[in-house]
């Protein structure tokens, strides 16, 4: 049995190595093992072991975020979280998705570390409640080792892994990775197929190393939408494979490239960044009335740039720049006339094309970051980030709430609304303020401040309805206070972090269907993780976290099809926020080539309105992992995902005044086949 992972070095939560016991600050690491253990067909199966962390499974390969928050939903939410691949943002700022998770290539990973709470001052906007990092595998060393495996289940899922490393001399040396994967699907007319390829390149000189990192990602899935039967309709297995909406789809690619270019002298380092993205999806809105289609994508190029020094006897410190270009685009376009009981609804969503724009944005940013030891035992710690954030709209149709050819509509004006060109800039200063105490050797406490920010989202600003043609928003922002404690022994590890944080301008959707941002929300909550080493053939890892999300003001509210809610909303809970999260891993190595995992999984009620009218009771999952290792070459998985055949919902919803379940799978039992050449 491996050895329980301890304690890690955190790259992310700095911008700089730190050891993890030392962290001002929380973050859970998910290793390469722990990523093999499981075999997740989706990443939700990895996060679940992060306290306070939910990634919302929908259908296929998509997904909805929550990291020390809510659910969040909807057009530019996906902007409260930054999600990066060695550093670099998956998305441009102001250009993210909600399912942008899918694009990660965490088959091989070196590790994902999630880290909780506010980070705009180090990574700028998008880092309001957390963030996620995916490492790239380590070339040259045994953590990702050369591995061919083959993981096969229900509905025809399948999944072929390859990875290969390889040492071609004293200063060279590369990495391949490839996952081919196919799922049938559990519901009708609905499944994917996936392609994700990486490569590394890394060159080695006297003072300075250069990576090349590139990587592409290929999804086609047939959707299937929410299950609307009636309130605990998830829990008829009679019914949950049912459709409602056959013809939807989600179709995308990504392509990524990046340069790590690492420096250093006697006493400073440089690291240089250059990289390139580009990425398009399309996909059917089966969600809204007349399904349209959207397509999207954007190009960019940028470069990130650190400065640091090595002499750190008596403080370290680190400046940086951060400058980006992007081109991006969206269409959305009706095939067919909308066609239902309402001729209000049919009027106003006319067949043709609704978008058609173009945006060109500049994002530019320097910070600097400060650690000052006070005395041997105490530290402080400081860091400071300008950004600027500039937009180049240009609509590529008639300006206003007309239908394509410029005429209005019959019954009232067209909901779908074109602003003409224009241009526009928002600016921030983040920080942040940080001091930790070394009690003694095994325990370690700090305390915290963040100040943090998004700004609104390219389709906050240019997607818009009801006549509105220039939204009143502005950057969203965030001030977050968190203190905590990290103890570590030699086969016991306790981290415990509390934290309260404020929102203000918070962007929502009013009842006239406008975009505003007086909205002001807060988040409290306690998170515990913890690991036990029992025996050397035992341990235990434990997570829970609660939370309280709610709104701190009354807000002109709305729901997706328009219907105002009267209530004061003020100290309700926010809609899809449990309070109570937890899980417990169970690692047994019963044999000397038997080892096993059962995991569990707790989600409490939450609710689904901000009215909070309806609710979702929760659920309890439990999860085995075992493996045989037949000799140094092979080894046997055999994973049973909802070991109990629980009935549940990923995720619930209630909205045009009826309940919504992304269904959970039952009882599904996966078997696999590794294979490590000599």
């Amino acid at each position: 049995m491996n050895k329980l992972e301890l304690d890690h070095i955190s790259i992310t939560a700095q911008r700089q190595p730190i050891v993890s016991s030392k962290l001002i600050g929380n973050s859970h690491l998910i290793t390469n093992r722990q990523i093999n253990q499981i075999s997740a067909q989706h990443l939700n199966q990895l996060f679940n072991q992060s306290a306070g962390t939910w990634l919302s499974r929908g259908n296929g390969q998509e997904s909805l975020l929550a990291i020390r928050s809510p659910v969040f939903t909807g057009t530019g939410s996906c902007g409260e979280f930054l999600t990066a691949e060695n550093g670099v943002p998956l998305r441009a700022k102001g250009f993210c998705n909600v399912n942008q998770t899918f694009d990660y290539h965490y088959f091989n990973a070196s590790n994902i570390e999630v880290i909780k709470g506010t980070h705009s001052a180090r990574y700028g906007a998008n880092a309001l409640h957390g963030l996620i990092n995916l490492s790239s595998p380590l070339i040259g060393i045994n953590e990702v080792a050369n591995q061919a495996s083959l993981i096969i289940g229900p509905n025809q899922y399948a999944n072929l892994k390859i990875h290969n490393t390889k040492m071609l001399d004293y200063a060279n040396e590369y990495a391949v990775g490839l996952s081919l994967k196919h799922d049938g699907g559990y519901q009708e007319s609905s499944g994917y197929k996936e392609l994700k390829l990486n490569a590394q390149f890394a060159t080695q000189g006297e003072q300075f190393k250069v990576t090349h990192i590139a990587s592409i990602n290929y999804l086609d899935q047939q959707t299937a939408g929410y299950l609307q039967a009636g309130k605990n309709a998830y829990q008829d297995r009679s019914i949950t494979k049912q459709n409602d909406h056959p013809q939807a789809f989600r179709k995308a690619k990504a392509l990524r490239y990046q340069a790590k270019i690492e420096a250093q002298t006697d006493h400073y380092a440089w690291t240089l960044t250059p990289y390139l993205r580009a990425n398009d999806m399309s996909f059917l809105m089966h969600f809204l009335p007349g399904t349209p289609v959207e397509e999207n994508g954007h190009s960019s190029i940028g470069f990130s740039g650190q400065f640091t020094n090595l002499d750190q006897t008596n403080s370290s410190w680190l400046i940086g720049l951060d400058t980006e270009y992007t081109q991006g685009y969206l269409k959305q376009t009706q095939a067919n006339q909308t066609n239902t009981s309402s001729n209000f609804l049919n009027s106003i969503l006319p067949k043709g094309k609704h978008y058609d724009y173009q945006v060109n944005s500049l994002n530019q940013a320097i910070y600097a970051q400060l650690s000052y030891p006070i005395t041997t035992n105490t530290v402080i710690n400081s860091a400071i980030r300008y950004d600027q954030i500039s937009y180049d709209y240009d609509n590529q149709m008639n300006s206003g709430n007309t239908q394509e050819n410029g005429e209005n509509c019959q019954i009232a004006n067209c909901r779908y609304t074109r602003p003409a060109d224009r241009k526009d800039t928002f600016q921030h200063v983040s920080y942040n303020l940080e001091l930790g105490y070394q009690f003694n050797s095994n325990l370690f406490g700090y305390a915290k401040f963040d100040h943090g920010f998004r700004a609104p989202h390219n389709t906050e600003l240019y997607k818009l309805q009801n006549g509105q043609l220039k939204p009143d928003i502005t950057d969203q922002t965030i001030d977050t206070l968190e203190t905590g404690i990290h103890f570590l022994s030699d086969k016991y590890r306790l981290d415990v972090s509390l934290y309260t944080a404020k929102k203000s301008n918070v962007i929502f959707f009013d009842s006239n269907r406008n975009y505003v941002n007086h909205a002001k929300t807060e988040h409290e909550g306690i998170e515990v993780e913890s690991s036990i080493e029992v025996s050397p053939s035992f341990s235990i890892q434990a997570n829970f976290s609660w939370a309280k999300h709610r709104y701190a003001n009354d807000i002109n509210q709305t729901d997706l099809d328009g219907n105002e809610s009267l209530a004061d909303l003020t100290d309700n809970d926010i809609d899809t926020a449990p309070r109570f999260m937890a899980g417990i891993n169970l690692d047994w190595q019963l044999t000397e080539n038997l080892k096993t995992q059962l995991a569990t999984k707790h989600l409490s009620n939450y609710y689904l309105d901000p009215e909070n009218q309806h609710e979702y009771s929760g659920h309890t999952i439990f999860d085995l992992m075992t493996a045989y290792q037949i000799n140094s070459n092979i080894e046997l998985k055999l994973n049973i995902f909802n070991l109990l055949d629980k009935t549940y919902a990923e995720r619930a919803d209630f909205a045009f005044g009826q309940y919504r379940y992304f269904v959970g799978r039952p009882r599904e039992v996966f078997i696999g086949v590794s294979y490590w050449p000599d």
